[in-house]
């Protein structure tokens, strides 16, 4: 039997589609830094898998499945299913039955053996049935099936019944048979018989009582020569292969391999997702694997690595027979070979409907060597469950433990940190009482499994705050962010707000949406996704497009000075196309020893049409360090200099020897406290003078101090004492301590002010002899 299959035309996003492999950069990098992340190219693509051989699998279920460019098939102990794409329009699969149920030689039924198992040998299956052999050739395009038989218990006609459990619509037609429905239409030709010597006899095929029946005349059997080959029939799927809907991307990187692995689920039908994943590696190329692709419907994938293992794991809602769970499967990457293990239950025994899973791995390489998976149960109401499970497949414990306590609220779609600290993972999850208010709450995973603080408010109030996204933690840190959703009534627009915790205190929370300062705050934002390299977080989320009636993905770079937020990238538009873009995934490329990689992958589908849809992976590199900017300036703009001299935008008040003023800035490096490379520079001063750098914790507004303005107020710390013979001073300089060194700044960062003092011996305004630049400010981050 043999089925070709037609392939679906471009989809407009193909068309339109810019091939582009660029990384987000909104500023250039130190390219001296060790990242080893950023050795992986940056990349921008749109994943499809790849139809150039046939896949095989054995996922465990004791079926050899095969996947073609447009079909799907199992062989087991049933026997020989066909699953035709008809596409994600088709309302679920229509697998049509391949082997026969009996056999009869003169009227007479055969023994055979009927609980075969499959042998591949190549892309040919082989089924042994004792008395005659079943075999498939596979290709691409085509499925060829034949029945062997070496010679015949007596004589008379051979007839082969194939019962028909399909739900298409069978008939019969000039050229032989058909099995129809609105979606597509599976043909079969009549057979024919072959003998050894090539000889070729007629062999009717027929529908009688609800099955394929192939039969051979007694006189032609009479005279062949065994062994004989039926093959039955030379088929066509005409599918209605309108769409390939592509949808719920997530991405891990393994820093062992250098390697990331995206992954997303393809619409078979609709109800029945497939789910494939691509490895980037590091020179560039990919190659391709298939999670899933049985009858089973693997929902909502999400993926994460685990650095001891150099392994990934995918994990998925899976429903089969109405019947839903937790299913994962591990993946190994080596060098142009991906290995994945067997699917495997994660969810235990638990009755109750389960969906939305996510996992969680990590990256310390001396930490856990167990994931962490969280997903929703449906019980009397919705609960929180989660699960470690080991490199090797082995779940803990004899079923999950739950971080919700109160069984009658409904709680939903969880989140976990895609890495723990080495000690434990950080998840979120929504509170949501649909008439009154939602609420985003949290819970402490342990690595061991053990729940080190079962489910704690976050947010409060009278307003909706959902769909959380947990962060990883900053490097040796309980440190995380959780960003969701907020609106303040029950149908209105949506701000994004990320809040800060330190294990489970909450330091803060912070109106995203109004700290880009891009007069889009009105707009509605959705679908928030963050993650943490180790220093830096980088959000991504949806907002909506008023003008063009369409939502794209943004992204910001933030930083954590001391407690507060700092964006240090704002709104960066991550790659538009002028279709929607929704559910947007942040993954940050974690390296084993802690040190920042500011690389992230961030991936989103996109909508073409009500039933197609598409995805992107795309690169975004966060900077280092925090921000910095100018305050109290002699410019005029505001607080009075001493005596009218006003300087140039930006300076200080002016000095005897430049009517510009001074002016404090940032020369070079990065205001990082684990990667320190800022020095403050002090220009247009008097040739010779002296310069004091000083640090203050506060901002002054400006107070009359000689001939300037002393704006760095607070606790005052002297730096350093320079000279500026060519009219510029810098600090620190060689054999200095670095600057956050000197004003002895946290680690976890924080906002220091600073201006430089100087000489000024000419009396030029009033009778003091000194003056000072401007004032600079600079939100340390780690």
């Amino acid at each position: 039997m043999h089925h070709a299959f037609t392939r679906r035309t471009r989809s407009t996003f193909e068309a339109i589609m810019i091939a582009s492999l660029l990384s987000v950069r909104a500023v250039a990098q130190d390219s001296t830094s060790d990242r080893i992340a950023t050795d992986v190219p940056p990349f921008a693509v749109k994943p499809v898998l790849t139809h150039d051989h046939v896949r095989y699998d054995e996922p465990g279920d004791g079926a050899l499945w095969a996947l073609g460019a447009e079909y799907k098939a199992s062989f087991g102990v049933d026997g020989a299913t066909i699953f035709p794409a008809f596409g994600s329009s088709a309302p679920k699969n229509y697998p049509h039955m391949l082997s026969p149920d009996r056999v009869t030689v003169g009227g007479e039924a055969i023994t055979f053996v009927k609980t075969a198992m499959a042998e591949r040998e190549g892309d040919r299956v082989v089924m042994q049935r004792g008395t005659f052999t079943e075999r498939y050739d596979l290709a691409l395009d085509s499925m060829e099936q034949s029945f062997v038989f070496e010679s015949l218990p007596r004589a008379g006609d051979l007839v082969l019944n194939i019962p028909v459990a399909s739900e298409l619509v069978g008939s019969e037609t000039q050229d032989g048979l058909e099995f129809a429905s609105n979606f597509g239409t599976l043909t079969y030709s009549r057979a024919i018989a072959i003998d050894a010597q090539g000889r070729r006899f007629d062999a009717p095929t027929r529908l009688v009582d609800g099955a394929i029946q192939i039969e051979v005349a007694a006189e032609d059997l009479a005279v062949a020569r065994f062994p004989l080959v039926i093959d039955p029939v030379i088929g066509t799927i005409y599918a209605n292969l309108d769409t390939t809907d592509l949808r719920n991307t997530d991405s891990a990187f393994d820093s062992f391999n250098n390697v990331w692995l995206v992954t997303w689920s393809h619409a078979y039908s609709a109800t029945d997702n497939d789910v494939y994943g691509r490895v980037y590696t590091s020179s560039g190329t990919f190659v391709d694997s298939v999670i899933d692709f049985t009858n089973f419907s693997w929902n909502v994938p999400r993926c994460a690595n685990l650095a001891s293992a150099h392994q990934f794991l995918v994990v998925a809602a899976t429903v089969s027979n109405n019947a839903t769970a937790i299913q994962g499967r591990t993946l190994l990457t080596n060098g142009s070979i991906n290995t994945v293990g067997f699917q495997f239950d994660i969810s235990g025994p638990d009755a109750g409907a389960k969906t939305n899973p996510d996992v969680g791995g990590n990256s310390v390489t001396n930490g856990t060597s167990n994931y962490c998976v969280v997903w929703e149960r449906l019980d009397i109401a919705k609960q929180i469950a989660c699960r470690v499970v080991s490199s090797t497949s082995v779940p803990s414990g004899s079923n999950a433990k739950y971080l919700t306590t109160a069984v009658n609220w409904n709680w939903e779609l969880p989140t976990v940190s895609k890495s723990s600290n080495g000690t434990e993972w950080l998840t979120a999850f929504t509170f949501n009482d649909p008439i009154t208010r939602a609420d985003t709450w949290a819970a402490r995973i342990a690595t061991s499994g053990a729940v080190l603080s079962p489910a704690f408010l976050v947010t409060s109030g009278l307003g909706w705050e959902t769909q959380p996204s947990a962060s990883s933690f900053q490097t040796g840190t309980s440190r995380a962010m959780i960003a969701y959703k907020y609106r303040t009534t029950a149908t209105g627009s949506n701000d994004i707000w990320v809040s800060v915790l330190d294990g489970a205190t909450i330091l803060s929370g912070t109106n995203i949406s109004a700290l880009e300062s891009q007069g889009f705050q009105s707009r509605n934002q959705i679908d928030p996704s963050i993650d943490c390299d180790g220093q830096h977080f980088v959000l991504a989320y949806s907002e909506y497009d008023p003008t063009f009636l369409t939502y794209d993905v943004f992204a910001n770079d933030i930083a954590l000075s001391g407690n507060s937020v700092q964006l240090t990238q704002t709104h960066i538009a991550v790659q538009p196309y002028g279709l929607s873009e929704y559910r947007s995934q942040v993954t940050a490329a974690r390296t084993t020893n802690g040190s920042a990689s500011h690389r992230y992958c961030i991936s989103w589908d996109f909508r073409e049409n009500d039933t197609d849809y598409d995805v992107i992976f795309k690169t975004f590199d966060a900077l280092e360090g925090g921000n910095g900017w100018f305050f109290c300036l002699g410019d005029g703009t505001g607080t009075a200099c001493p005596c009218g001299n006003i300087g140039s935008p930006l300076h200080g008040c002016a000095n005897s020897a430049a009517a510009v003023g001074a002016l404090l800035q940032l020369s070079s490096g990065v205001a990082s406290t684990v990667n320190d490379t800022a020095v403050l520079g002090v220009t247009s001063v008097p040739s010779g003078s002296t310069c004091l750098f000083f640090q203050g914790t506060t901002l002054g507004a400006g107070s009359a101090f000689g001939d300037g303005l002393l704006c760095a107020t607070g606790t005052i710390t002297r730096l350093a004492v320079k000279f500026a013979p060519s009219g510029s001073a810098f600090f620190p300089g060689v054999g200095d301590p670095s600057l956050s060194t000197a004003g002895a700044i946290p680690l976890n960062g924080g906002a220091r002010s600073y201006q430089a003092w100087y000489r000024d011996a000419v009396t030029y305004c009033t009778s003091a002899t000194n003056n000072l630049s401007n004032g600079f400010y600079l939100n340390w981050a780690r």
